[in-house]
């Protein structure tokens, strides 16, 4: 996963994009990669847990964006 599902909405990119990027390592693993720490990677385990609220919540947002999206163009998304 990068970044793109993030820059479609404005209130994400002021609240993450800016800060990480998650990449999947495996169907199963994923890596934060904090952008104001030199790009250091890190599992997201590591997330603090104001850090994880927000990436939760980004990523929550952007599923909800695209399912809307789908929706709109008649596209059945997540059952």
């Amino acid at each position: 996963m990068d970044n793109s599902y993030f820059r479609d909405c404005p209130i994400i990119q002021n609240l993450v994009v800016f800060r990480y990027a998650l990449r999947a390592v495996d169907l199963k693993d994923m890596v934060v990669i904090d952008l104001w720490n030199a790009g250091e990677q890190r599992p997201v385990e590591t997330l603090s847990g104001g850090e994880s609220f927000l990436v939760s919540l980004s990523l929550a947002l952007a599923l909800l964006r695209t399912k809307l999206r789908a929706l709109k163009a008649g596209i059945i998304v997540f059952g």
